[in-house]
């Protein structure tokens, strides 16, 4: 009597009580809840793809940030020097300015010289 009891218990609730997948398929309560749990379980999914990607995006910018931060200082650094190449090519450039201004004082004073020189060359052959 032991013995079958436990195989009674189970042949009775494996039949009476228990519904079966066609049973739980046309229930529409059920239906939801398997709906619930699957959209649960694909939001938990995209949740944890958006949280990856969300650390990528995070480094990424922390990388960014140093890099460009890194190069900040390191024109700023530049700058004094740059400011002195400035200056000097100023300087050279007013340097240059005069030079050509006195060329074209020195290109005027010649061009006289041989416009005179062309009139007494002109006088003397006259006058030959």
């Amino acid at each position: 009597m032991v013995r079958t009891l436990p195989w009674l218990l189970a042949a009775t609730l494996s039949t009476e009580g228990w519904a079966t997948n066609e049973q739980l398929a046309a229930n529409p309560i059920r239906k939801v809840v398997t709906m619930l749990q699957s959209m649960q379980s694909k939001i938990s999914a995209e949740g944890e793809a958006e949280e990856d990607l969300y650390e990528k995006f995070e480094c990424y910018c922390k990388k960014g940030t140093d890099d460009l931060k890194a190069s900040i200082e390191a024109n700023k650094a530049k700058v004094p020097e740059l400011q002195s190449q400035i200056e000097e090519y100023g300087a050279g450039n007013n340097q240059l300015a005069q030079g050509i201004a006195e060329a074209k004082d020195d290109r005027s004073t010649a061009e006289a010289k041989v416009k005179e020189a062309k009139a007494k060359a002109a006088a003397a052959a006259e006058a030959a």
